[in-house]
């Protein structure tokens, strides 16, 4: 009887000893981290590097400071510093911010190919950007060959303003400033074409990022059609219309 006693003793010492454990697991709960929309890619960055899908519960207790990262295909980048302390919450949310054409668009008006690069569109950008560079590069150069047209325009006026009164070098001066002056009016032309391709370019970055927006979130027009009874037993047809944006 003593021996019996004694494992039932035994046995609920060790329940009791497994019970605390669990208790002590629960009360230290691993941090649990939720997003919004639900489902987005966190990263943590400290002691140690992890990664998962929101949301995600660490499956060690973490301390120190980390840094957060949340990335979702439509929504900007979340990111973050977080200290994880003994005392802290353990529950952390994180709200994304939709991606809109609007906002590419704005991005795109500081910079060309900024707002095709904001839609995951980089290929796009980058080809916008190093484009709209390049114009920018040409209206320099042309504007230079202007300059340096209106210079050579002058310096001919003014030699033969003090020189065209002699009739050896006269027709000499006046055919000067009449190959100048052609020069003048042909980098005039270069220089505005120039100018025009490189607002055309910027013209079309901005719509490009306002109309080709990457249809990320679920959006287009639907139709309803149904029929119905009346109190004479007489079917009417409905027809309903459903958009998203």
């Amino acid at each position: 009887m003593n021996t019996i006693r004694t494992s039932v003793l035994l046995a609920g010492l060790l329940l009791g000893i497994a019970g605390v454990g669990v208790q002590a697991q629960d009360d230290d709960a691993l941090t649990r981290i939720i997003t919004k929309p639900n489902g987005a890619m966190v990263y943590l960055d400290g002691e140690y590097r992890l990664a998962g899908r929101a949301p995600y519960s660490l499956v060690h207790a973490l301390s120190g400071t980390y840094k957060i990262k949340a990335t979702m295909p439509g929504y900007e980048n979340y990111e973050t510093t977080y200290n994880f302390n003994q005392g802290r919450p353990r529950k952390l949310a994180i709200k994304l911010t939709k991606k809109t054409r609007f906002r590419a668009m704005m991005r795109s008006m500081f910079f060309p190919g900024w707002g095709q690069h904001y839609s995951d569109l980089r290929k796009k950008g980058f080809f916008i950007g190093v484009l709209q560079l390049a114009t920018v590069a040409q209206i320099v150069k042309a504007d230079s060959e202007y300059q340096k047209a209106v210079t050579a325009y002058n310096t001919a006026v003014q030699n033969f303003q003090a020189n065209g009164n002699s009739a050896a070098t006269r027709d000499e001066l006046l055919r000067e400033v009449s190959v100048a002056q052609a020069l003048v009016d042909e980098n005039f032309e270069t220089r505005r074409k120039t100018i025009l391709i490189a607002a055309s370019v910027y013209v079309y970055n901005l719509l490009d990022a306002l109309i080709f927006f990457p249809s990320y979130h679920k959006t287009g027009l639907g139709v309803a059609v149904g029929m119905t009874g009346d109190s004479a037993n007489q079917t009417v047809m409905t027809l309903g219309l459903r958009m998203k944006f």
